[in-house]
């Protein structure tokens, strides 16, 4: 019996968040990041070390990595070449590991703020919501594990 291989089911999320208000979340989310109050500071060094031109285009693309690790589906061949990108970006800009999962866990209270807002206006089940977390967790260190 042949090993089973990670398909897009695995990975998929449940789709509890407009499109357009993925966007605004993670725009949001970027622009917080540096300034985020539990940010540790050894971590915050390193980004407030980039140029304002390098910052803009970090914050650019650190945007469309976080939008797609939102995406309802992924593909796993795109994910791995999408965060090996993201992972030649972070060295070639010298943030470390460590920032990036710092990164990543303030992205996942972020957005399970704003998901916890969402559960109280539009009635989201506890279900969906833990659904929600748990598979985000999981896809952020999975993204890490491939950068």
């Amino acid at each position: 019996m042949a090993s089973p291989t990670k398909s897009a089911e695995i990975w998929s999320l449940p789709r509890i968040f407009p499109t357009g208000q993925i966007a605004l979340m993670v725009d949001a989310f970027v622009v917080e990041l540096n300034t985020w109050p539990d940010l540790d500071p050894r971590y915050a060094t390193e980004a407030r070390n980039l140029t304002t031109e390098q910052s803009k285009h970090f914050q650019e693309i650190h945007r469309k990595h976080l939008e797609y690790l939102l995406s309802p589906i992924l593909d796993e061949t795109e994910w791995r070449q999408t965060a090996q990108a993201m992972g030649q970006e972070h060295a070639r800009y010298g943030i470390s590991v460590q920032w990036i999962a710092e990164g990543y866990r303030l992205h996942v209270r972020h957005v399970a703020t704003r998901v916890e807002s969402l559960e109280l206006s539009t009635g989201i089940s506890t279900e969906e919501f833990e659904e929600f977390s748990i598979g985000l967790t999981g896809r952020l260190f999975h993204d890490l594990s491939m950068q």
